[in-house]
C-alpha cells in the first residue's frame, strides 16, 4: 500500500444564499437567507513543510472572497451558486494556481453541504 501525507486549509464566512428553484416543501430557500458557509481544502504534498499552511489558506480565502457579491444594501455579501458549485470553482481555481488540490468541502452552517474531488 502506498502512504500519502495531505494538508488542509479552512476558512469560514457569511453570505446570502437562495434557490429560486427549491420544492414546495422548502419553499423559505427561494428567498434570500444568511448562512455560515465552511469550506475545506485537502491537498497532497510530499515533503514535509511543501506547502506552509498559512499561505495556502490565504490563497483559499481570496478565491472565495472573488466568488462573493457585494450589494451596499445587504449587511453580508451574496453568494450566487450552490455548494456543489461553490466547491467545484474553489477546486479549479486552487488547481489553476498549481496546487496538488485533492478535495474541497463546502458546507452551510456545517451541517449540509458538497464535496468535489477525487
Amino acid at each position: 500500500m502506498v502512504m500519502k501525507t495531505y494538508i488542509y486549509v479552512k476558512a469560514q464566512f457569511a453570505a446570502l444564499h437562495q434557490w429560486k428553484q427549491a420544492p414546495n416543501r422548502v419553499n423559505f430557500l427561494r428567498h434570500p437567507h444568511r448562512h455560515i458557509f465552511y469550506v475545506k481544502a485537502k491537498l497532497e504534498t510530499i515533503e514535509d513543510r511543501e506547502q506552509e499552511f498559512f499561505l495556502v489558506q490565504e490563497e483559499l480565502k481570496s478565491i472565495v472572497y472573488d466568488m462573493l457579491e457585494y450589494n451596499p444594501s445587504y449587511a453580508v455579501p451574496t453568494l450566487n451558486r450552490s455548494c456543489e458549485m461553490t466547491a467545484k470553482q474553489i477546486f479549479m481555481e486552487m488547481q489553476k494556481i498549481g496546487y496538488n488540490i485533492v478535495e474541497v468541502d463546502v458546507s452551510e452552517d456545517d451541517e449540509n453541504g458538497a464535496i468535489y474531488g477525487c
